[in-house]
């Protein structure tokens, strides 16, 4: 391959595009922010109606005392609470918390409950739905962010030198990988559940001081706000931090991926908020290689804005040039927009689906396994096809088969030319494996004894 002559872009476009890359995540961030605040308020109203509802019930005239708090409940209060715990199990099971829930049936399992261990279980429950909402909004943004970066950066990088290099797609399991990845000595789901814990503690501390106090229930209310508020504060930081995290490995992940990247220049947001350490760094240079978040890598700190941007040869560039089937170099122009460059260059090669929130997210991870494992055997299937494998219908007349049954359909199989259409079938063994002749995707799968008389077999 002959090498191709570029022309590339000054220190100031790679700056403003990564920049303009960071500021974007920043904004999807505070969208995030405000999501968890509704969350961190909605269980704060729900924990101090409780704790209401606790004083106005068993307060002598005088307030609640700590005795009161720890009588045991009564026959009919303790048969209401064996009553409630089957719908304490299904909400506390929604959560994953299987201490919580070893907690319960603990609990559960004594003949005797104090008042106050009631209260704290309600509260308890209340915490891990709020921390499990918390980590799946988090869950969501940070897969959308990784996503967005990576091709934002790729995109940027091949608009600045003109054309488009092979790109890998950025897959479920890189994504995983990067979401898991303790690399601050733990990951942002563990961190989430240890503050869950830490809040139980200290909103439990906070009442049986109060109770033991004898305080007004409106100072009580006032405490558990402001222990909440606290919690809330690491959410934000959690949240920043881990995002600018997440944004910041996507971008090394397309460096890499461009096969002529070798190096990265720490860019730090130079303002009053700067950190004086990413002050140090900024304009520093350092190999892929070499890099290493916390030291030379951002994030640096909580709250980190700080990100970098590729060091770029023509030398390396040319090697990389990709070609399309003509044997063209597929060219990435100053006008060609974010869209028009995912259309060509990486739509087909992901998975979309048309509505996400109908799977399960167990299904929609084995939809995009399947999805990643087709395209390694160089086909792409749509949304229907995928879900001809996973969700078969069983039958003493149903047809069953695997995905290796659809690759051997696709290599060994008999090829037919369906009209209506404009498709291509794959048939063998009774298994029909339908591609759309003009995007090339494989639409549909279906089980039928014979191939049909319209099909016109294609010879070879």
């Amino acid at each position: 391959m002959s090498e191709e002559k570029v022309t590339l872009p000054s220190p100031e476009y790679w700056a403003k595009r990564m920049e303009e890359i960071t500021e974007a995540d920043m904004t999807r961030t505070a969208e995030v922010e405000k999501k968890i605040a509704k969350a961190y308020q909605k269980a704060q109203r729900e924990i101090i109606k409780q704790i209401e509802a606790f004083v106005a019930r068993y307060a002598s005239e005088n307030g609640m005392t700590y005795q009161q708090a720890i009588v045991y409940l009564n026959r009919d209060e303790f048969r209401q609470w064996r009553m409630n715990i089957e719908e304490f199990v299904e909400r506390i099971e929604k959560t994953g918390d299987q201490l919580l829930l070893l907690e319960l049936n603990t609990l559960s399992a004594r003949s005797r409950i104090t008042r106050l261990e009631q209260l704290l279980m309600q509260i308890n429950v209340q915490l891990a739905e709020l921390k499990q909402e918390q980590e799946e909004v988090l869950e969501e943004h940070f897969i959308e962010s990784a996503a967005e970066t990576y091709y934002q950066t790729t995109f940027a990088v091949q608009q600045g030198i003109g054309m488009a290099t092979t790109v890998a797609v950025l897959d479920t399991q890189a994504i995983q990988m990067i979401l898991t990845m303790p690399w601050s000595g733990a990951n942002y789901s563990e961190r989430i559940w240890k503050d869950r814990q830490r809040l139980t503690q200290v909103l439990e501390e906070e009442l049986v001081q109060h109770f033991i106090q004898a305080k007004d229930i409106r100072q009580t209310s006032k405490a558990v706000a402001e222990r909440m508020e606290a919690s809330y504060a690491n959410a934000v930081r959690l949240v920043r931090t881990e995002s600018s995290y997440v944004v910041n490995q996507a971008t090394m992940k397309a460096y890499e991926n461009t096969g002529f990247i070798e190096e990265y220049e720490f860019l730090a947001t130079l303002d009053r908020k700067t950190s004086k350490v990413c002050q140090q760094q900024d304009g520093k240079r350092y190999k892929l290689s070499d890099a290493v978040v916390g030291v030379n890598y951002p994030p640096l700190h909580p709250h980190c804005r700080s990100t970098t941007v590729p060091v770029v040869t023509g030398s390396k560039v040319s090697e990389r040039l990709a070609r399309d089937a003509k044997g063209n170099a597929i060219k990435v122009p100053a006008t060609m927009d974010y869209k028009e460059w995912y259309n060509k260059v990486i739509d087909g090669n992901t998975l979309k689906l048309a509505d996400p929130s109908r799977y399960s997210k167990e299904y929609t991870k084995k939809l995009y396994d399947t999805f990643d494992y087709f395209k390694e055997h160089g086909h792409i299937f749509k949304e229907h096809a995928l879900n001809r494998v996973l969700g078969q219908k069983k039958g003493k007349d149903k047809r069953s088969f695997t995905k290796e049954d659809v690759l051997d359909v696709l290599k060994n199989g008999k090829k037919y030319f369906q009209e209506e259409g404009d498709k291509t079938v794959f048939f063998k063994d009774g298994i029909a494996v339908v591609r759309a002749n003009d995007t090339n995707e494989i639409v549909s799968i279906v089980t039928r004894p014979n191939p049909k008389k319209e099909w016109r077999e294609i010879d070879e």
